[in-house]
């Protein structure tokens, strides 16, 4: 009895520590896509110039820079905590250096992100939405260096604004279901 008792609290805590990690991961993601959509629209207002324009484009590729950093930190920690919960519910998931690390590694950080959210989700999210969030995110990236070398950058920078707009909605969506189904498939175990 007392067993099960300890069981359940431990599943409480786990279950807080998701919720909180979802709110922090939420917050950090949209701060960071309206930061990077944001640059994007007043790099291309400031077109070639100087000025007012221009100044706040490097204001907001510097928040981009921060958001993007705590983004990764913040949403890597919300991961691992869903991935504790998951093995804790004798699920097969990556480990937490793996979590964290695979968004780093040049060549592998194009799809271990996705395949270990896919993971860890555990058939909470459609493929559909896990590629909605994915291949946006992909898009906007690519852009970002596209944008540089193209003769005209106002087109790479709308378009990635918009994915990255695109990419945290389903995002958004992906981090309240796997929370959720987390949460509920730990009450049920």
């Amino acid at each position: 009895m007392a067993a099960a008792i300890a069981d359940a609290g431990g599943e409480a805590v786990d279950n807080a520590i998701v919720a909180r990690g979802s709110r922090n991961a939420l917050v950090s993601t949209g701060l960071h896509a309206a930061a990077w959509a944001c640059f994007n629209v007043t790099y291309v207002l400031s077109g070639n110039g100087t000025g007012a324009m221009l100044t706040a484009a490097n204001a907001l590729g510097v928040a981009m820079v921060f958001t993007g950093i705590a983004s990764w930190m913040l949403l890597s920690e919300w991961m691992s905590s869903v991935a504790s919960v998951r093995s804790g519910q004798g699920m097969e998931v990556p480990g937490r250096g793996w979590i964290w690390f695979s968004w780093l590694i040049p060549i592998v950080d194009l799809f271990s992100p996705a395949k270990t959210m896919s993971r860890l989700a555990q058939g909470s999210i459609s493929r559909s939405l896990l590629l909605a969030w994915w291949l946006p995110w992909l898009l906007a990236t690519v852009l970002v260096y596209a944008r540089d070398d193209a003769l005209d950058p106002t087109e790479p920078a709308l378009i990635s604004a918009a994915a990255i707009v695109v990419s945290w909605f389903a995002l958004q969506r992906i981090i309240r279901q796997v929370a959720s189904a987390a949460a509920t498939s730990s009450s049920v175990v």
